[in-house]
């Protein structure tokens, strides 16, 4: 599961339930890993054996036996795999029962406290480290996490070891509900509410619909899980769960007026007829829909078929492209792609635009990569004139990554891709929905605090450490999440690549100032980078 901020979450389809690794040939050259195929139900059927030998009642209750493999059943391979305590599989268990039951439109959260050291080889007798997150009259030892140790929960240690009462407490939570659009973000976003940190997060989706998420958390008094649980739940009733969280605003906010006064201008001078289009060659699909190299009155161009079936409510693929349409109608500039025209009337919805032929400018990369400095030059500063115009007539990118920036034929870099983006308010309101995509996401927006147009300007700092490191992803080895996590609570940032420019460097690390009035304007960054 990627934990892109909007993106639904779907139901593992091929987990790899073993792994080996690679041999290396005579030639020196390594083969690929043989993964033997192993079925859900055998995967199922062996971790209840294993369990068994530590639990007998397993053995003795056929009911229970029977329960426990129709829930593994329910789950990815990799939550079988990963799970090795009887009391936490019942507690998923009963949890995901009692979401459906007490809460069919809602989302259910059960808590408990951790044990954090022994898990991380500190296998001493010390009281201390064996009770790390109880309260000193405790007399339940806790229980490892679920899903054991990582290197979040190493660091977490070495964090905690320097303190002492509340602030050394380390609880698990687990919440089950309908999965649906948004769900991750929202969680999260109860759990920062309440004053909890987030230091890993687990998230699974049933076959049957249902989500599991469980977090490992700091934050709380210790020994406390009982009012931690309360409150978080309260805050989660909160939520209204039956409405999807519109692009461009938060849970239960309305666009702003010059927003909707763009949305609701005439579409007939770009309107397009279908007999008008020559659809040629598929060139990509996704979530989105279709997109067609085609031609238009003789012009080569890009259609963009929306897809409105599926998980997503016509209702919100409408609305997506409604906010599309706006803003690209809305824009003119060389270094934005332009807008040819669209068909707006159900069901048939197509964005038209020009055709770039170079792709992305994540293809570019890695075909070119590395880049000269010229050549970082030309793209920096390209996409940093068409960010320049976009904020002067007041519009927000908020998912701005070399993937979303487009090529054409000349080298000219364009930015792309306005799904998510919005008008900014002119009435001085800020923003505070979580979208974009958490690798390049500002700290503001991730922790769901009010921001603006500075945003982008943090997104444009990892965008240039891309284009700087040849198109590699932000911080490899950590999840979305746990990226995420890393860029709020410990000030993360990509490593800049030892040979970069010290310009390039610099404009980088100005750009990605925890602080939005700390960074520059993209006119600013245009200067810098001349």
């Amino acid at each position: 599961y990627v934990a892109g901020a909007g993106a639904g979450r779907y139901p593992e389809s091929d987990v790899k339930a073993e792994r080996s690794f690679g041999r290396e040939n005579p030639g020196g050259a390594m083969t690929p890993p043989v993964v033997p195929r192993v079925s859900k139900e055998q995967v199922a059927l062996k971790v209840v054996d294993r369990l068994k030998d530590t639990w007998g009642e397993i053995g003795d209750d056929p009911n229970l036996e029977m329960a426990l493999k129709r829930h593994l059943m329910r789950l990815p391979r990799r939550y079988a795999l990963d799970i090795h305590n009887l009391e936490d599989l019942t507690t998923h268990m009963r949890l995901l029962e009692r979401s459906a039951v007490e809460k069919p439109g809602g989302v259910l959260c059960e808590s408990r406290g951790i044990r954090v050291s022994t898990v991380l080889g500190d296998m001493s007798n010390s009281t201390e480290n064996m009770e790390v997150a109880m309260s000193p009259g405790a007399t339940k030892r806790l229980r490892a996490p679920t899903f054991g140790s990582s290197f979040n929960l190493h660091t977490l240690e070495e964090h905690l070891g320097g303190e002492a009462g509340a602030s050394r407490a380390v609880y698990e939570i687990a919440v089950s509900g309908l999965n649906r659009p948004r769900m991750l973000s929202r969680v999260s976003t109860a759990l920062f509410d309440i004053g909890l940190n987030i230091s890993e997060a687990h998230v699974f989706c049933t076959d049957d619909g249902y989500a599991l998420d469980v977090f490992v958390v700091t934050g709380w008094r210790a020994d406390d899980e009982a009012a931690m649980n309360e409150k978080l739940q309260r805050r989660l009733d909160q939520v209204n769960w039956k409405e999807d969280v519109k692009p461009g605003t938060s849970d239960g906010a309305t666009m702003g007026e010059d927003q909707k006064a763009l949305a609701g201008a005439s579409d007939s001078e770009w309107e397009i007829q279908e007999v008008q289009l020559n659809f040629m060659e598929k060139i990509a699909s996704g979530a989105f829909g279709v997109l067609y190299r085609g031609s238009y009155c003789g012009q080569e161009v890009a259609i963009k078929v929306l897809k409105t079936g599926g998980k997503s409510s016509q209702e919100e693929v409408y609305r997506e492209f409604a906010q599309e349409l706006s803003i690209l109608r809305k824009v003119r500039h060389k270094n934005i792609v332009q807008l040819i025209g669209a068909m707006t009337k159900p069901p048939r919805l197509c964005l038209v635009t020009e055709f770039m032929k170079g792709g992305s400018a994540l293809q570019y990369l890695h075909k070119r990569a590395p880049l000269k400095l010229n050549q970082l030059l030309k793209l920096s500063s390209g996409v940093a004139l068409g960010m320049d115009y976009l904020h002067k007539v007041n519009v927000i990118h908020r998912d701005l990554k070399t993937a979303n920036l487009l090529m054409d034929e000349n080298e000219v870099v364009k930015v792309a891709d306005f799904g998510v983006a919005r008008v900014k308010a002119t009435d001085g309101k800020a923003m505070t929905a979580e979208t974009g995509t958490y690798r390049w996401m500002a700290p503001e927006v991730i922790s769901h605090q009010k921001y603006d147009h500075k945003c982008d300007v943090f997104s444009f700092g990892i965008l240039m450490w891309e284009l700087v490191s040849g198109g590699d992803i932000p911080y490899p080895g950590y999840t979305p999440l746990q990226a995420a996590v890393g860029v709020v609570q410990r000030g993360l940032r990509p490593t800049v690549p030892p040979l970069c420019h010290p310009v390039l460097s610099q404009v980088m690390q100005y750009c990605w100032q925890p602080d939005p009035w700390a960074r520059p304007e993209f006119e600013q960054i245009v200067e810098l980078l001349k």
